[in-house]
């Protein structure tokens, strides 16, 4: 069956159990091995020109703007079962790295469940149960891209507006050279490492100089072959989805 991308709505094109999105998934698929840069229909829109594989020097900020976009369409779509299983999935790839086994210091995130960002507590509480020691992010300033390492007490955050970013109970920072591992949430990126947030800028200032492990979190859907990037974007070593974990 051909699909008419123009014609789909949101909900055919996004809803994982739909048949129309696995039809467009296998058509993009094929566009992409023809060099095009996006799997998913909205994706290709944002992004249509062909991948130039030789370098990646596409500083296009509205590209970006539009994939932000259609990543938050897909988490949007997600139904709370799809979400409590893809969640659960990217948690099981997550503890099945070697570097999770006995890592030390991790700088792990608490999920945005109302934004479907992928939920990795019951990792963290896993880490926890390991021995290794936990640190959130705190962002003190929504004006101002900064970000501290706090170290995680138990006890829940507690999101804060205007976004609803959730701020650790405790106050005791961590030492940036004791963090061992980075996990990070992305709304989406590509296969080569680069990552595209929420445009804030705050971790990547924070990873600055880090030279602890950057590991990726994202779906497998909101993962193309490649993003734009700027000088200022830090890639990840590792990148984790529900299907996968890619080594860069």
């Amino acid at each position: 069956m051909l699909v008419n991308f123009n014609s789909l709505t949101k909900y055919e094109i996004f809803n994982p159990e739909s048949s129309l999105a696995r039809t467009s998934q296998s058509q993009a698929l094929s566009r992409r091995e023809k060099g095009y840069i996006a799997s998913w229909p909205c994706m290709r829109d944002a992004l249509p020109r062909p991948m130039d594989t030789t370098t990646n020097t596409n500083t296009d900020t509205t590209g970006k703007s539009r994939l932000r976009k259609c990543f938050g369409a897909y988490r949007e779509a997600l139904t709370e079962a799809e979400y409590a299983r893809r969640s659960a999935q990217i948690a099981t790839q997550l503890l099945a790295l070697p570097e999770m086994d006995s890592p030390g210091c991790v700088h792990a995130y608490w999920p945005m469940v109302e934004r479907r960002e992928p939920d990795i507590r019951s990792a963290i509480a896993q880490l926890r149960a390991q021995g290794a020691e936990i640190a959130l992010p705190l962002t003190p300033d929504t004006r101002v891209p900064v970000m501290y390492a706090v170290r995680y007490d138990g006890r829940d955050p507690t999101p804060e507006p205007p976004w609803g970013i959730p701020r650790p109970a405790g106050c005791e920072q961590v030492p940036p050279d004791c963090i061992d591992a980075v996990i990070v949430p992305m709304l989406g990126g590509g296969r080569d490492g680069r990552r595209i947030g929420y445009g804030k800028g705050y971790y990547d200032a924070f990873l600055q100089g880090l030279r602890a492990l950057r590991i990726g979190i994202t779906y497998a859907a909101c993962l193309l072959d490649s993003v734009p990037s700027e000088p200022h974007d830090i890639p990840m070593d590792v990148l984790v989805t529900e299907q996968e974990a890619i080594r860069i």
